[in-house]
């Protein structure tokens, strides 16, 4: 055996456990005792590497809290809007106004994405309510456009943040920290794992330098011996599973919805388009009427004496 390979995508603090646990076995045993200081500086490490990504994390969350923020903002917008456009149409549903707004999607379904393709919908509106000749439409208009850029810069910040994670993670902070442990973990195996060999007057085992390091058996639910703590992690599982398959229902729900208004969005301009085309058709029937209408009507004229 030799010291596993901690990959990249081990979460911190199961790192920290490793570090913790071969620093404890080292401190057991006069001839591993040595290799305790360089376990403490990566420990010393690790809390670095904690400590940067927990303000990656709160840099997330607060991000994630603008965007809601300026979503709720825009949310209330949306409301003061429909009862502007209301109030102007007397509550005609049917209103080419009205419609303008909220003919393709409701207002109800206007609110309920946060940001995304609210944001994107309210951004087209801007300049049909900021020249608005109903003032109660039209007063709205600023408030809009802050909200909007707020918005977008709630949007953005959030994707720099999740970034700016990722990049820790992969090629950063978090990286070198798993590098760096990674090379000690060979290290001290290899040189411990040497001694048996080399030093047999001390009849050390053969899996000397093995157990300085967490194996399977030794690590996650095997370690378990507890049968309320094996129950409780189920019920742990259970629920983040009931969470990602009712995530998973919303998700599909979500798209269906948007391909639905899509394709809603699509007749409703097939419709459009056609009505506007039979209106010219229309009209220009209706001219060439009144053009035989008045050649009907003209007087002829008077007959030359003779």
């Amino acid at each position: 055996m030799t010291a596993p390979i901690l990959l990249i995508t081990i979460d911190l603090n199961s790192a920290g456990e490793e570090i913790w646990f071969s620093a404890g076995q080292c401190e057991s045993h006069p001839l591993a005792a040595c290799y305790v200081s360089q376990f403490e500086s990566i420990d010393a490490a690790w809390v670095n590497c904690v400590t940067a990504r927990y303000a990656l994390l709160k840099a997330i969350s607060r991000a994630v809290g603008r965007v809601h923020g300026a979503d709720n903002r825009l949310d209330d917008l949306v409301d003061a809007l429909h009862g502007a456009v209301l109030a102007a149409v007397k509550n005609d549903r049917t209103a080419a106004l009205y419609l303008y707004f909220f003919g393709v999607l409701s207002f109800v379904e206007l609110k309920r994405p946060v940001l995304a393709e609210e944001l994107t919908v309210i951004e087209s509106f801007l300049g049909a309510i900021k020249t608005s000749p109903v003032p109660a439409i039209a007063i709205l208009g600023p408030a809009f456009e802050a909200a909007v850029a707020a918005g977008k810069t709630a949007a953005a910040d959030l994707v720099a943040a999740e970034e700016a994670l990722r990049l820790f993670d992969t090629i950063g902070g978090k990286k070198l920290l798993m590098d760096s442990f990674n090379a000690l973990r060979q290290q001290v195996w290899g040189e411990l794992a040497a001694m048996p060999h080399d030093k047999p007057e001390l009849m050390l085992p053969a899996d000397f330098a093995d157990r300085v390091f967490l194996h399977e058996t030794q690590r996650g639910i095997n370690s378990v011996t507890s049968m309320s703590e094996v129950t409780r992690r189920i019920e742990v599982h259970e629920k983040a599973l009931n969470a990602a398959v009712v995530r998973q229902s919303e998700l599909k729900a979500k798209k269906a919805a948007k391909e639905a208004r899509k394709a809603a969005k699509l007749v409703a301009n097939t419709v459009v388009k056609a009505a506007k085309d039979e209106a010219k058709v229309a009209k220009q029937k209706v001219k060439e009427a009144e053009k035989a209408a008045k050649a009907i009507n003209k007087k002829p004229p008077t007959p030359a004496s003779t």
